[in-house]
């Protein structure tokens, strides 16, 4: 016979976080979320253990979402400037953490979520984790604030911006905006354009000391 057994998530009650979302958004904060989160836990264990479910699962009740619940236990990954991106071969559009530094493990990840379920159950349990490839296309690993950081002379460009929409001073303000470029960064970049470029010594010294002056008023 074989063992039943759910995929992992389940639906989280209204008093939680908000319904029917893939990434939804948390009804409570710090004390009051947390306990809420262990409530949710306990309740679908008990569920899954009423069906007579044989390898029971805590529903991923602590995660906002499956791939990112799992990232925020990351180092190196940026939560706060999130960039569009397609997901699943563009089946659809999220906003998603970028790589912002070196990976590494904060700590062992769901291992609060694991506890609490063993503790409250004495059946085969089992926890979810997203794999390589789920959490790679689910993550947005821009390189050029790294890139800014390191020294190189990185630019930011616009490719046919009549025909695309997208102008120098828009891409300005999307990097600043998703990557988290300081004001001095995004002086650099415009500088670097200047110095990438084929213009000849003179009219590259003509831009650049307008540009300080720009800067500077």
């Amino acid at each position: 016979m074989f063992e039943t057994t759910i995929a992992g998530s389940l639906p989280k009650p209204f008093w939680l976080a908000e319904t029917d979302k893939l990434w939804p958004s948390w009804k409570a904060g710090g004390a009051e979320l947390e306990k809420a989160k262990r409530d949710a836990t306990l309740l679908w264990l008990k569920e899954q253990e009423d069906a007579g479910i044989d390898i029971v699962s805590d529903g991923e009740q602590s995660r906002q979402h499956f791939v990112h619940g799992f990232l925020e236990q990351v180092e190196g990954i940026d939560f706060e400037h999130k960039v569009k991106m397609g997901i699943r071969d563009n089946r659809y559009e999220a906003m998603v953490p970028v790589v912002v530094g070196p990976i590494r493990l904060k700590g062992r990840v769901h291992e609060a979520e694991a506890k609490l379920a063993r503790a409250h159950t004495k059946k085969k349990l089992k926890i979810t984790l997203p794999g390589p490839m789920t959490i790679v296309d689910t993550i947005a690993d821009h390189p050029l604030r790294r890139l800014v950081e390191q020294g190189l002379c990185a630019t930011a460009n616009s490719d046919d911006p009549a025909y695309f929409g997208g102008y120098v001073g828009d891409n300005f303000a999307a990097v600043h905006t998703a990557l988290g470029l300081s004001d001095a960064q995004l002086v650099l970049l415009a500088r670097n354009s200047f110095a990438a470029s084929f213009l000849d010594d003179a009219e590259r010294a003509e831009h650049l000391s307008e540009l300080d002056r720009f800067v500077t008023v």
